[in-house]
C-alpha cells in the first residue's frame, strides 16, 4: 500500500491504492512529481512503461518506481547526452551563426 497526495475540485484528497492496482495518467503523475503531458511524452520514447486499457494508459507502481530509479528523479543529465548523440552535425550555415552568437558582445554604456 502507498499513498498518493491528490488535489479534489475543492480540497487535497490523499488516497490510498492497492500495490496491484494499475494508475492513470494523471496518478502516475502525481506518483513520479511531473505533468501528466511528461508522462505521456515517455511513454511515447519508450522510457516508462505502460499498458494501454481501452483508450487510456494505465501504468503499475513497480513500472513507475523502475522509472523513477533509471531517471535518478530530476536528473536529465542522461536524456541530454542522449539528445546530443542524436542530433545531426551541424551545417557550416549554423556554425558560422553559433559563432557569431558567441562572439557578441552587447554595448555597455
Amino acid at each position: 500500500m502507498f499513498s498518493i497526495f491528490r488535489f479534489d475540485r475543492e480540497h487535497a484528497v490523499t488516497d490510498t491504492l492497492d500495490r496491484d492496482r494499475l494508475l492513470s495518467v494523471e496518478e502516475s503523475a502525481a506518483f513520479v512529481n511531473v505533468c501528466q503531458v511528461t508522462v505521456r511524452r515517455e511513454v511515447a520514447r519508450g522510457r516508462l512503461r505502460g499498458q494501454k486499457v481501452g483508450a487510456r494508459w494505465r501504468f503499475a507502481p513497480e513500472d513507475l518506481r523502475a522509472y523513477l530509479s533509471r531517471t535518478g528523479g530530476d536528473d536529465y543529465a542522461e536524456l541530454v547526452r542522449e539528445i546530443v548523440a542524436a542530433a545531426p552535425p551541424p551545417t557550416p550555415e549554423q556554425l558560422q551563426r553559433l559563432t557569431a552568437l558567441f562572439d557578441y558582445r552587447p554595448a555597455r554604456d
